[in-house]
């Protein structure tokens, strides 16, 4: 049997598809479980304790201590970042020619994503960042989609909003 693709889902993705209750919600969860292994990085674990990114996109935001229980919760694999990623992550920072709140800014996304590149794993994001870091050179191995992109072509659902 063939192992199956490893995928890590952004910050915002986690909020909108696993903290969600909706059963359009539940669906899409069940549909990646039955085809990935689904990765977390230590990085969307911090941006959940923080607790910004729900409240910036208006999502009902659970505890800071349910989204860490969730996200911690077995199965899940947590990766962290290694020094190699940071490295990347800098360098691919400053080969995009960024001014310096958007390289604060994207410093977090840039950090998954160098972690996604040295492990192989597809990353998948409803956050246009990614787009812009794929095209740096250090982050050349980079396997990314829009949420949108995965639903339709992978999961062969519509994407529909949740």
């Amino acid at each position: 049997m063939a192992t199956p693709q490893t995928v890590v889902f952004d910050t915002n993705l986690f909020i909108r598809i696993f903290l969600a209750q909706s059963p359009e919600a539940l669906r899409y969860r069940q549909r990646v479980r039955k085809r990935f292994r689904e990765v977390r990085c230590a990085v969307v674990l911090h941006e959940l304790l923080r607790g910004d990114k729900g409240r910036a996109a208006g999502q009902d935001y659970r505890p800071q201590s349910r989204a860490r229980s969730l996200y911690l919760a077995a199965p899940a694999v947590v990766e962290t970042p290694c020094l190699e990623d940071w490295q990347v992550a800098g360098y691919a920072l400053q080969q995009l020619r960024l001014n310096v709140v958007s390289r604060r800014k994207m410093t977090n996304d840039a950090l998954i994503a160098a972690l996604c590149a040295r492990k192989n794993f597809l990353l998948v994001s409803a956050d246009n960042d990614f787009e812009k870091l794929a095209r740096a050179r250090s982050l050349r191995g980079l396997q990314w989609m829009t949420w949108e992109e995965f639903v339709r072509s992978v999961l062969k659902l519509r994407a529909n909003a949740i």
